[in-house]
């Protein structure tokens, strides 16, 4: 659990849950017969130091992620165990044409999470939020052309907070 969470991979700390990343990592130690301990919250100084001791596990990344980093060659990877798609989401029944070709996103309005890089983000107008579940509320609200997200995340977030938008087509596809 993390202060705010990344439901409902990762749950905030007012969940009587962990989130579905954790239970399954434990499920899997359980079996291996690992003994874990979860960190609820740490500083990022110190998250990096037991990194790089081998004492910290990052669940559910990506390879990708550490491309040009010093993690990375201190980092081991599994095969995928989720697949991730992030997806265009727009207000309802205001969805567009999008087959992957950054062009069709040329101008548009799109809502992002601040610190997240996307790929054609040169092309359109980021509208920057500070979490998904704002985001999702942002494009609910018609404040924007579409959003992007994670397809788990948002059909999520869309159930949790009873929202409406129009899930549409892969904007980018992970491992």
């Amino acid at each position: 659990k993390t202060p705010d969470g990344y439901p409902p991979f990762f749950m905030p700390l007012d969940f009587d849950r962990p989130g579905a990343y954790v239970e399954i990592f434990e499920a899997i130690a359980e079996r291996a017969g690992f003994e874990t301990n979860a960190i609820i919250e740490t500083n990022k100084v110190r998250a990096l130091a037991e990194f790089g001791e081998g004492w910290l596990v990052e669940l559910f990344v990506n390879p990708a992620w550490y491309e040009g980093h010093e993690q990375a060659a201190i980092s081991l990877f599994t095969d995928p165990l989720v697949e991730f798609d992030d997806i265009l989401i727009f207000p309802p029944g205001r969805g567009f044409a999008f087959d992957g070709d950054g062009e069709q996103l040329r101008d548009r309005t799109i809502a992002t999470v601040v610190g997240y890089l996307y790929p054609f983000e040169a092309l359109f107008l980021r509208d920057d939020s500070p979490s998904d579940l704002l985001l999702l509320r942002k494009v609910a609200a018609g404040r924007v052309e579409a959003g992007v997200m994670n397809r788990i995340v948002a059909r999520w977030w869309a159930a949790e907070d009873g929202r409406t938008v129009e899930f549409g087509p892969v904007f980018e596809r992970g491992p």
